[in-house]
């Protein structure tokens, strides 16, 4: 014997159940489309400064969409540009101000501006951020500047015509080159600031810069560095 059909619900009802399914199916395509382009925006930053010597300002590139966020006003023909270490700070040449900007990366605005010698061009900081090196080839000098204070703390006098700036990972030492016939990289010790050799090179040396020292992958259990691991742990 065959089990009598449940009966149907009146058409009305079946309707309305139809549209309340559609209607929830599309407030959840709407909510994963209005939640997909925060899951795949792009992150701000790394942000790039950018020295405008044309323009007098700095422009603020955002790494990751590749935009410019923001333009600084700062005068005086800038050309070099380097970012403390802890990110806090850029320093800005002002090639016809004879000084250094800096700006505070948090709120985009220049917060000092430092005296330095003539026609100031690259700069460099310390890995520490406790010193700011810049070349200065309008009078052939390097200005170092105290970053906690804000002022130069020692003139270095550098051959003729100084422009590229480097400093080692170490935070030891830097490295000057010659915009000139004299063939010099003059090497400066950051604790004395005194030059402490100088190195032959062809006429006109430009820029400079270091690359870190590359170490060879150690074994866990290795003995040429110290490790958690003195010895190779017991088979199991």
């Amino acid at each position: 014997m065959f089990s009598p059909l449940p009966d149907r619900p009146p058409r009305g009802v079946v309707r309305r159940r139809l549209a309340a399914l559609v209607t929830a199916v599309a407030l959840l395509t709407a909510g994963v489309a209005a939640a997909a382009p925060a899951d795949a925006a792009v992150l701000p930053g790394p942000f790039a400064y950018v020295a405008d010597s044309g323009a007098g300002t700095v422009s603020v590139v955002d790494g990751g969409s590749t935009t410019v966020t923001s333009t600084v006003p700062v005068g005086g023909t800038p050309s070099g540009v380097a970012v403390s270490p802890d990110g806090s700070r850029a320093y800005v040449t002002q090639s016809a101000g004879n000084s250094v900007a800096v700006l505070s990366t948090a709120t985009r605005a220049v917060t000092a501006t430092v005296p330095i010698g003539a026609s100031p061009y690259a700069v460099a900081v310390t890995p520490d951020g406790s010193q700011v090196y810049v070349t200065n080839p309008g009078d052939n000098t390097v200005s170092v500047i105290d970053a906690a204070t804000g002022t130069v703390s020692a003139t270095i006098g550098v051959g003729v015509r100084p422009v590229g700036v480097a400093v080692d990972p170490s935070g030891a030492q830097v490295y000057v080159t010659n915009d000139s016939d004299t063939n010099t990289l003059w090497v400066i010790s950051t604790a004395t600031h005194a030059v402490t050799a100088t190195v032959p090179l062809p006429a006109h040396a430009y820029g400079v810069a270091f690359a870190r020292t590359a170490r060879a992958p150690t074994s866990p259990w290795s003995t040429a560095a110290p490790s958690r691991w003195s010895t190779p742990p017991p088979a199991p």
